[in-house]
């Protein structure tokens, strides 16, 4: 009689038992996909490192927040691998600010507004890197934006970048990126963008796109049409870059998220020392009301010192006071256009023209 009485109660302690089981699932499903929401406001990220002397090497973190989410962690773990032995360190923030590329009246997320607002976070630690040939330095962080178009299942896979270095004949110290990644592109009007690397030991640096990574420096499959040299839709059905200068000019066309990632090899005397990644996350391509300016033809004017490429570009032998002239305007008429430069060797003295026209003197 008593076993036919502890069948309710059995009956019962199974059904509470697969009633916490389930619910440990849930939270467990919701944790995970909280952790993938918050860690997927990360829009972009450059590696570099620098050398201090004495095998000392400065590893620098850039991390690009998107401010509609959470803050940034504190610290960033970093693994560094190679035939000599394996490092893991933490790098510490030592700073922060905003980099939103919004006109002076817009208010970004960052600030509490719309408008889409960017951050960026350092982070940087010294380590001691003995002469080595294969040293990879390698930072991961969950998740990537769910909303990216160009990737395949983009919520449920990591941004991975890395650097390489080979030390095994002295000093060396990465490129560095002296341009924000913070695109902001207006549907079918075209975009220059340039990286703006560049190597203080005075080696030469190719550019290449290549394929976004996620962890363990695992490719990361494109979605149908896209691929790493076409990572967004443009109205010419091709992105022109240039390999020696990292120059991007395209036209994009529809409402799309993007990543795009760079890599950029030093070589010294035709031999490969090193490598650094840039992860970009191109901002939604918008439906802009008002009209950017453009270079006009034929682009670069009035040399001197110095000889002329292209369009965009000039050549000058180191030391040469070099000069030349450029022409922008805006088909939007009442604005004004003011020019600046982002290399803080050189200087642009630039007029603003009403009426859409700003001239610019180069040197």
């Amino acid at each position: 009689m008593s076993k036919h009485l502890l069948k309710p109660f059995d009956l019962y302690l199974n059904l509470i038992r697969k009633f916490l089981i389930f619910l440990l699932i849930g939270i467990s499903c919701l944790l995970y996909n909280v952790e993938k929401a918050e860690a997927s406001h990360a829009m972009g990220s450059d590696l570099t490192y620098t050398c201090l002397g004495g095998n000392q090497y400065a590893i620098t973190l850039s991390f690009y927040r998107d401010c509609s989410g959470i803050n940034a962690p504190s610290a960033m773990p970093v693994v560094i691998t190679s035939n000599c032995g394996n490092l893991n360190i933490t790098l510490a923030n030592v700073s922060s600010v905003e980099v939103s590329l919004l006109c002076p009246t817009a208010i970004s997320t960052c600030q509490g507004g719309s408008q889409p607002g960017v951050e960026q976070w350092i982070y940087t630690d010294t380590v001691t890197l003995v002469p080595c040939t294969d040293w990879t330095i390698g930072w991961t962080h969950c998740c990537r934006n769910p909303l990216i178009d160009n990737l395949i299942n983009p919520s449920s896979e990591e941004m991975y970048i890395q650097a390489t270095l080979d030390n095994s004949n002295g000093c060396n110290s990465s490129p560095i990126f002296t341009n924000l990644p913070v695109p902001y592109t207006c549907n079918q009007q075209m975009y220059n963008y340039n990286h703006g690397a560049v190597d203080a030991d005075g080696n030469s640096i190719v550019y290449s796109l290549v394929t976004p990574l996620s962890a363990g420096g695992t490719p990361i499959g494109y979605t149908a049409g896209y691929s790493s040299t076409y990572p967004i839709f443009t109205t010419s059905g091709s992105v022109s870059f240039n390999t020696q200068t990292g120059q991007m000019d395209f036209e994009p066309t529809g409402n799309q998220v993007c990543v795009v990632t760079i890599l950029v090899e030093e070589y010294r005397n035709g031999i490969l020392i090193g490598t650094t990644m840039r992860d970009i996350q191109v901002v939604d391509v918008l439906n802009c009301s008002n009209f950017q300016p453009a270079l006009q033809s034929p682009g670069i004017l009035n040399l001197q010192n110095c000889t002329w490429i292209d369009s965009l570009t000039v050549e000058a032998c180191v030391g040469a006071n070099l000069s030349y002239d450029f022409v922008v305007a805006d088909p939007d008429v009442p604005d004004s256009i003011f020019l600046n430069s982002n290399i803080a060797l050189n200087k642009i003295s630039s007029q603003s023209g009403y009426g859409g026209v700003g001239v610019g003197n180069h040197h």
